[in-house]
């Protein structure tokens, strides 16, 4: 089963929205579902509430998918940052080494393109382009640049790469929070089943009732984005 296969198609808080309705309504009647099924007691009350705070102390979909844009977002920032930087190097790079092919392509002149594009190869192009800008500081200072640019691109580097573990780590764990998720919420919709099974035959002639426990439907017939959410 895909870690986002839900068993259900409302969406995760229609399910939550009747869950919660259904253990508030069912001890008040559980004498009617005790004496149609005798197995049926406090104990399934219990149980439910319980399935219930489980999928709640699990971060919700939307806020992870915040979470990952935040992550993301600082990624962004970080790339942002070392385009900036290499594009002040460059110009220096170009005036001091004006009509010095190999030496401008030491600085990365032939690869920024591709680098700016991916976060994995522009870590390893700042990791290079610090070392490279270390070797010429002297004349890249003589040529005016101020030195701390290139004093700051080993940290640059760094945090880029800090920025894409912390990245790339959520996106490991978002798996495993969106299959915990599901799996309780499974679990829950499968239990207000059973009960609405129940009320379907306990309330057969008590519609008001049945209203009460009976499973809800998508509200459209598309299963739109408020009916069903996924990871």
């Amino acid at each position: 089963m895909a870690i986002n296969e839900r068993d259900f198609t409302i969406s995760d808080g229609r399910l939550m929205e009747h869950g919660t309705s259904v253990a508030s309504f069912l001890p008040g009647e559980l004498a009617d579902f005790s004496a149609f099924d005798s197995t049926f007691g406090k104990t399934f009350v219990d149980n439910l509430n319980q399935s219930i705070e489980d999928v709640r102390e699990v971060k919700s979909d939307n806020v992870v998918v915040d979470e990952q844009t935040q992550y993301t977002d600082e990624v962004l920032a970080k790339m942002e940052k070392c385009n900036e930087t290499y594009t002040t190097i460059a110009f220096f790079v170009r005036k001091v080494f004006d009509g010095n092919a190999s030496v401008q392509n030491q600085f990365g002149m032939n690869d920024i393109g591709e680098a700016r594009g991916n976060q994995l190869k522009m870590i390893q192009f700042m990791g290079s382009l610090a070392k490279t800008a270390a070797r010429y500081k002297d004349q890249l200072v003589e040529g005016g640049i101020n030195p701390e640019v290139i004093d700051t691109l080993p940290q640059l580097s760094s945090e880029l790469e800090d920025a894409n573990n912390r990245q790339e780590m959520f996106k490991k764990e978002r798996g495993s929070i969106t299959q915990q998720r599901v799996g309780r919420l499974n679990k829950l919709y499968h239990m207000l089943r059973y009960v609405s099974n129940m009320a379907r035959i306990i309330y057969a002639d008590n519609p008001a009732q049945l209203n009460k426990y009976i499973m809800p439907t998508p509200r459209t017939s598309t299963d739109s984005q408020d009916d069903l959410i996924t990871s």
